[in-house]
Parts: structure tokens; sequence; C-alpha cells
């Protein structure tokens, strides 16, 4: 939609103060050039990374072991409004909430996907379908926020995971 009377589209705006305060990552040309910058890191965020941990651990493993917890927010998720839309609840891009963990992982547990686990962190513990995923790293489970299922804990730190 063109901007009414002499107003700019806001990436223009943003572009003119990025260049005045010479800020790096503000000359593009055009709204199809950030559209595909963003299309590429996006795509670089799906790859698998290395993530630091935290090396405290919650205890004696008991039956159960010790993984740093990487979080996401669907964007269906984020707030009052998309929440309440059902269609867009339904789309790929708002996954069901699950525990995913590798196959290395699911291996010491004697899980597959499918499996109920029980996640705990500090005094807060949810039930969850393991999802087995090779993208998720040693040492980290992936579990998808902002949603009834896993309100009951925290968005990071270590959790332990417990087979039910």
């Amino acid at each position: 939609v063109a901007p009414p009377g002499q107003a700019r589209p806001a990436w223009k705006v943003l572009r003119v103060l990025g260049n005045l305060l010479q800020l790096d990552g503000f000359d593009y040309v055009s709204s199809e050039e950030i559209s595909d910058a963003i299309a590429w890191k996006r795509l670089q965020s799906q790859r698998p990374r290395e993530w630091r941990l935290h090396t405290a651990s919650m205890g004696d493993p008991g039956n159960g072991i010790d993984l740093e917890q990487v979080y996401e927010l669907p964007i269906y998720r984020t707030d009052a409004l998309v929440r309440r839309a059902t269609a867009l609840q339904s789309t790929a891009d708002n996954p069901a909430p699950a525990a995913g963990i590798n196959a290395r992982q699911a291996e010491r547990l004697g899980m597959k996907t499918g499996d109920r686990v029980a996640v705990h962190q500090d005094d807060g513990k949810i039930e969850l379908p393991v999802r087995v995923d090779e993208r998720v790293p040693d040492g980290c489970v992936h579990i998808t926020a902002g949603n009834a299922s896993s309100a009951g804990i925290g968005i990071a730190g270590m959790v332990r995971l417990v087979r039910n």
C-alpha cells in the first residue's frame, strides 16, 4: 500500500536513520532486498548450531538426565490476538508442544517419538511427548514455549527429563 501524502515506508525511514548514525546493515535499496536478507537469516537459523551449555547440574540424575533447555516461541504464539486465531493455530508454523531430543539422548532414556516425558525445572514440572530430532544438539532439549503445556517451567536453563 502506498503511504499517504509525503510519508515514506518505515524501512526507508529506518534506513536513513541507520545511515545518519553510521550503523552497519542499513544499505538496502528496496523492500525486496530486506525480505531476501530476512529469508537468508531464517534459513541460517534452521541449521544446527553449537550451543554453550551451563555446567551446573541439577544433582543426582536418578532415572533422568539433566539437559540445557533450548526454547522456541512460534510466531503464532506471540500475542493475544494470534493465539485466538484458530486457523493460525493449526498451521505448520505452530508446532505442537514436545520435548525435542536427539537420538542419543532418546536412547539413554529408552524412548522414542511419541513417548511421554516429565520435564522438571526448579519447582515446576510439565509432561510432554518426546520428539526425536537430530537438529537438537547433545546435552539439550528443545521445548516449544508460549502454550499451556509448557507454562509450568521457565524458558531457559537446566531441566531434568524423566521417563514417565
